[in-house]
């Protein structure tokens, strides 16, 4: 337990002891002394204010107010960091071999997630990716890469079909088109 942890618990405590607590059928005077709250007795005094703090635990002691403020703020800090440490979701990489007229894909069936297509252009002329379906805004593209170039293109795909073709001159209709299935 750190330090600034440990001042905040006993800072608390501090201020309940003084305060009493509520509930649970004691109360602590200011000798000491503990009265049952099955007596009458006189409503405790209203908290002072946030700058006040209690005589018993010197200068660095907090008042329930400002021990139940750093606590929510501590908290919420840890909650950031819980949410800043998540883990990255890396894509799926799929090699994909481009040449005249058609697309090498190890897979036709794939399951929903975000893949990286690593394409590679073993043909002669020109060569792209482009993608269309299901939660794709528009199309997606790869760039137009050169013989023995290569490229890359990362898609989230959701559950569908989806057309994969090449978008360089005629090639779609020279039968350079595909279609991939996500389940």
């Amino acid at each position: 337990m750190d330090a600034n942890r440990r001042r905040t618990l006993a800072a608390a405590a501090a201020a309940t002891v003084l305060l009493g607590l509520p509930g649970c059928g004691h109360a602590v005077t200011p000798s000491g002394a503990t009265a049952s709250q099955a007596q009458p007795r006189t409503p405790a005094p209203a908290p002072a204010p946030a700058q006040a703090t209690t005589p018993q635990a010197g200068p660095r002691a907090q008042t329930r107010a400002q021990a139940r403020a750093q606590a929510q703020e501590q908290a919420r800090t840890r909650v950031r960091a819980q949410v800043t440490a998540a883990p990255e979701v890396r894509p799926t990489r799929v090699g994909v071999t481009m040449d005249e007229y058609s697309f090498s894909l190890p897979w036709h069936d794939l399951t929903a997630g975000t893949y990286t297509f690593l394409l590679s252009n073993a043909g002669t002329a020109p060569h792209a990716m482009a993608v269309d379906g299901p939660g794709i805004p528009g199309v997606r593209q790869s760039e137009t890469i050169m013989p023995g170039q290569r490229t890359s293109l990362t898609v989230t795909l959701r559950p569908g079909r989806y057309e994969v073709w090449c978008p360089v001159d005629d090639h779609r209709d020279l039968g350079m088109d595909t279609a991939v299935i996500v389940r």
